[in-house]
């Protein structure tokens, strides 16, 4: 029997939802946005340390900025679920170009305290609130139905490539020119993301059905994901394995110190590898736009395998390939189960949906993290990554065998028919 939840969409090039002009120029202007967004915080995390000379702050910072997006998130989804979505956009882009402008302004007068640091991470977490579901939801404005997973996944590559470009460039400049410049350069990549939203050709976005504003409507959201056989395998499934397996800044660290006894450089090094197999990752997954409940459990298998290859290599090259592979399969497991979740909500569920979707990534790294390391602890870096292992590995037989005794129910048939329609219709 086959998985009704399954799709392939009729999107064959990896690149070709940048056909679009609204979604190309949207496109490199979040290239410019999240780059700079790194290096704000690369300069924020040297800030810390050099103020406190004190880890733990290091991490308190980021608690502080990761606690909005728990604490609002649903309230945030819903908000975004009854308005113009663009104009969302416009706010937390202005508001967060203005706080960088207000850090790099006190970074220059010399005022900056770990507290200012604090308040400007807890203000940042309460714009993403509001941007990220924002984002995720305007995706399909952009794009439509026909190209959404593959856009999904070339939104997974402005992640990955940031990752690689913003880092680096946030410690040069740091070092080159001072924090002042890394919080003003950031204000600028904000800036031209606004002048893109400014300009896009609103009569080319794709018509999206809006909430009614009314009481009741997290709640509704909840149930939502609750009454949905897909979205609810979906959730417990990145709940999962997001816990587990996600925990890149604890396990390279000790597998780098613990295992082969290196340095940061070492570390970076993997940092690296890993961020390249993320990018191949979201190429891939870009060239090949199908999602369903079968391509999270194959993700979930090829992520399982890595773990056990990150937690067998005992040789450099062997650890730098099982890098490679650990960021590649990631970002597949990342990026099916958010074109799946996307290919199964309504448009005026979208906001809430995804911003729970965001919460959840954000929320298991708050367990995850001390979990994995406690683990890693007690018992050794390679136990660590077996309980990974075995964790995804569970997650995706979960997946196959729910996908053939759980077919969708009518209510979902009928909103996949329409789905179906609505792409043979573009």
């Amino acid at each position: 029997m086959s998985d009704s939840s399954e799709r392939k969409l009729p999107s064959r090039t990896t690149f070709v939802s940048l056909r679009g002009r609204n979604y190309r120029r949207y496109f490199f202007a979040l290239i410019f946005s999240n780059s700079g967004t790194w290096v704000q915080i690369v300069a924020e995390g040297w800030l810390v340390l050099q103020l406190t000379n004190s880890p733990l702050m290091l991490g308190l910072t980021a608690m502080v900025h990761f606690t909005p997006i728990l604490l609002l998130g649903l309230f945030a989804g819903a908000v975004v679920d009854r308005v113009d979505r663009r104009r969302v956009l416009l706010v937390t882009q202005c508001a967060a170009a203005v706080l960088a402008l207000a850090m790099g302004t006190l970074s220059a007068l010399s005022l900056l305290s770990v507290w200012v640091v604090w308040v400007a991470a807890l203000l940042l977490g309460v714009i993403k609130s509001f941007d990220q579901p924002a984002m995720q939801a305007f995706t399909k404005e952009l794009v439509g139905p026909r190209d959404l997973t593959n856009a999904l996944a070339l939104n997974s590559t402005i992640a990955t490539s940031s990752w690689v470009v913003g880092p680096l460039l946030g410690g040069v400049i740091f070092h080159r020119l001072g924090a002042p410049a890394c919080f003003f350069i950031n204000a600028g990549t904000f800036a031209i993301v606004i002048i893109v939203l400014l300009t896009l050709d609103r009569s080319a976005l794709y018509p999206v059905e809006l909430a009614v504003r009314g009481p009741g409507q997290i709640r509704a959201g909840i149930e939502y994901i609750r009454n949905s056989q897909v979205l609810s395998l979906v959730f417990i499934a990145i709940t999962l394995v997001f816990t587990v397996a996600y925990n890149f800044q604890v396990v390279l660290p000790l597998v780098a110190t613990q295992v082969f006894h290196a340095d940061s450089q070492f570390y970076g090094q993997l940092m690296s590898a890993l961020a390249l197999g993320g990018l191949t990752g979201s190429l891939l997954i870009a060239s090949r736009a199908k999602v369903g409940l079968r391509q999270i459990g194959i993700s979930a298998i090829v992520l399982s395998s890595s773990q056990v290859f990150l937690a067998l290599a005992t040789e450099r090259i062997f650890v730098f390939a099982a890098s490679f592979l650990l960021g590649l399969s990631a970002t597949l497991f990342i990026v099916v189960a958010n074109g799946t979740v996307q290919s199964n909500i309504q448009d005026s569920m979208r906001g809430r949906v995804m911003s729970m979707y965001s919460m959840t990534l954000h929320g298991t790294g708050v367990v995850g993290g001390p979990l994995i390391g406690g683990f890693a602890e007690g018992f050794g870096v390679s136990y660590s990554f077996a309980l990974s292992a075995a964790v995804c590995g569970g997650v995706a037989l979960l997946l196959f065998l729910r996908r053939v005794s759980s077919p969708l129910g009518e209510e979902e048939a009928a909103l996949h028919a329409d789905k179906e329609n609505d792409v043979r219709s573009v």
